[in-house]
């Protein structure tokens, strides 16, 4: 209780937050694996009253609450094994982050964001694999492209 608390102090100040899955499991008070979407992130963003909610689900993709509004991000197509994982919720958010700044509409930073994290996984450490400007806008301008090869 004290931890929601503090966290309703600093609320106002942030602009995105990005959780995993089992953390907003906990922040609910729920058990692993009872994450109800999308009721239970809709009602995270609304005690919180954060203006972009994020929840990343691993190989199930993301979720987000943007100004109110449910979206479902999906994982970048064609996903190999992963190498590391260590480092995939930065370079998520670093590709959101990317998206947002450049214009994107909130499923555009969704999927910039998994191009990101994919990216990043496939290589050790935790930033190994981060990717550079140039290749999060080589996949902004394929997302962009009708019919292109991803």
């Amino acid at each position: 209780e004290n931890i929601r608390r503090e966290l309703a102090q600093v609320m106002p100040l942030v602009d995105v937050w990005q959780m995993n899955e089992r953390e907003a499991e906990v922040f609910l008070g729920k058990g692993e694996g009872t994450l109800e979407l999308p009721k239970d992130v809709m009602k995270i963003a609304q005690q919180t009253r954060v203006a972009t909610l994020i929840v990343t689900r691993g190989s199930q993709g993301s979720v987000a609450v943007i100004d109110g509004k449910y979206y479902e991000g999906k994982i970048h197509p064609a996903t190999p094994k992963a190498v590391d994982t260590t480092g995939a919720g930065d370079a998520f958010l670093l590709g959101f982050v990317f998206g947002r700044h450049e214009g994107c509409t909130p499923e555009e930073s969704l999927s910039v964001a998994a191009f990101s994290a994919t990216s990043n996984i496939m290589a050790l450490g935790g930033h190994g694999g981060m990717p550079s400007r140039e290749q999060l806008l080589w996949h902004l301008s394929q997302l962009r492209t009708p019919n292109a090869t991803r």
